[in-house]
């Protein structure tokens, strides 16, 4: 139990660290891809309010700003000398915020900035493409570039190591309606050293974020004993408690059922009598089975006493005793036991179980009802064994609780059935003492179903 503890501490932890990390790592890096992505959007902006380039406002080159009967938004150069430079432009723009405007508005953003274009037709087909301004694209992988993204109808967005953008473009000065776009122009700019900055740093933020896992994984695993010494101590407390308590109980019951039997002897036998020694007889075995669950619970598997066994042999005999039960309860008992199903364990821990199991089976079904008894290899090293019977109700809710100590639903506890809700908790520390697992279910509230899986 201690182990199964500090494993959830651990398993707990982690997984807290492992969120923390993968949400903080996200956000640094999602906030890293967003400005990579502002800033080629920024960048793409200065080019459509250009016309495409950046070759200086008022340029004519390529249907730019200032070409008659070209394409795009006007620009009006209110200086009075003939430079046609980027100072007066960037001079007259408004910062942008954010620590992108030292990259935007720096006069060397043209000379730094690689990017190409092309523009498409209303009929879609390529009428015009810049590629003076990028060495790794020919104009006839531009145009298929845009022509991709054309017939898809995309606007925005990245394609390879490019961010590109969308212009809906108007003849201006040829007497046309400015209001029908007659051609559609794709600016691309290249990304790929922002991208790879980007992704350099994703990929040392992960092996960081690795290591401090690895480390914080460590440093929890070598304090997670020292966490969980108090409630081993306390439980290791409990037990040893149980076990002192039921030899020292032990002792008075004996004396109790001895006078008992000389009371009889010197007045005769009586109701009273009877109830003393029935009484004695039910706290005696809960006593022993306090005991017995103590110690199951408290010895390691390499304590217990192990030999190998036939289970096949032991669960058909423990199975065979429960024979005349069925008959004068007047119960459906079936028996299905595969051939050689064989185990290292204890048996006599084993054939405890087994007894529970049926007694369990037996004691809580209806009357009139069915009880059955299966057990079959799971193929590797293993084998199931299930418990079946019917009873008038199974509430879902009781089902993960009975291998509870003392837990019993109200219906059973107002049944006489004579239990005190503790054979359940022994099954399963004999079940868990031989590494296996056991479950209870019920499909239709009118049946109980406890399987157990045991290693061969």
């Amino acid at each position: 139990m201690i182990n199964k503890l500090r494993n959830k501490f651990i398993a707990l932890s982690l997984s807290s660290v492992l969120v923390v990390l993968c949400v903080i790592l996200g956000s640094i890096n999602y906030l890293n891809y967003a400005n990579v992505r502002d800033s080629a959007d920024e960048l793409l902006n200065l080019l459509v309010q250009n016309g495409g380039s950046f070759n200086g406002p008022n340029s004519g080159m390529h249907g730019g700003p200032g070409s008659q009967g070209g394409f795009g938004p006007q620009f009006r150069d209110d200086d009075d000398d003939d430079d046609d430079d980027w100072g007066d432009f960037f001079e007259d723009r408004k910062p942008f915020k954010g620590n992108r405007r030292d990259v935007i508005n720096s006069p060397e953003t043209p000379f730094d900035t690689r990017y190409f274009s092309v523009t498409i037709d209303a009929d879609g087909s390529v009428i015009d493409s810049n590629t003076e301004m990028v060495a790794a694209v020919d104009e006839l992988t531009a145009s298929k570039y845009a022509l991709s993204l054309y017939n898809a109808g995309k606007t925005s967005g990245f394609i390879s190591d490019y961010r590109y953008t969308c212009v809906k473009m108007t003849a201006i000065g040829n007497g046309t309606d400015s209001s029908t776009p007659s051609s559609t122009m794709y600016i691309f700019l290249d990304c790929a050293r922002s991208l790879g900055n980007y992704q350099n740093f994703l990929y040392a933020s992960i092996k960081v974020g690795a290591l401090a896992f690895a480390a914080v994984a460590v440093l929890i695993v070598l304090v997670s004993r020292r966490i969980v010494r108090p409630v081993a101590e306390s439980y290791d407390k409990q037990k040893r408690f149980i076990t002192d308590a039921g030899h020292e109980i032990k002792t008075p019951l004996t004396i109790i059922d001895a006078d008992t039997a000389v009371i009889e002897m010197e007045s005769g036998q009586s109701e009273w009598l009877d109830d003393i020694r029935a009484q004695t007889k039910r706290l005696a075995d809960l006593t022993n089975d306090l005991v017995y669950l103590s110690r199951m619970e408290e010895s390691q598997r390499s304590q217990q006493k192990l030999n190998s066994f036939s289970f096949t042999d032991l669960a058909r005999e423990t199975a065979k005793s429960f024979e005349s039960r069925a008959l004068l309860d007047g119960k459906e008992y079936t028996v299905e036991i595969a051939d050689g199903i064989d185990m290292t364990g204890d048996d006599e821990a084993v054939k405890k179980l087994l007894t529970i199991l049926l007694d369990n089976a037996f004691k809580y079904s209806n009357e009139g009802g069915k009880v059955s008894i299966s057990a079959n290899k799971t193929g590797g090293k293993q084998f199931r064994l299930i418990v079946y019977n019917t009873a008038d109700h199974v509430s879902r809710e009781d089902v993960p609780h009975l291998f509870e100590r003392f837990y019993r639903s109200e219906k059973s506890r107002n049944k006489e059935t004579g239990g005190y809700g503790i054979g359940l908790s022994i099954a399963q520390a004999v079940v868990t003492a031989h590494n296996g697992r056991i479950t209870a279910a019920t499909d239709d509230e009118k049946s109980l179903t406890i399987t157990a899986t045991l290693p061969m």
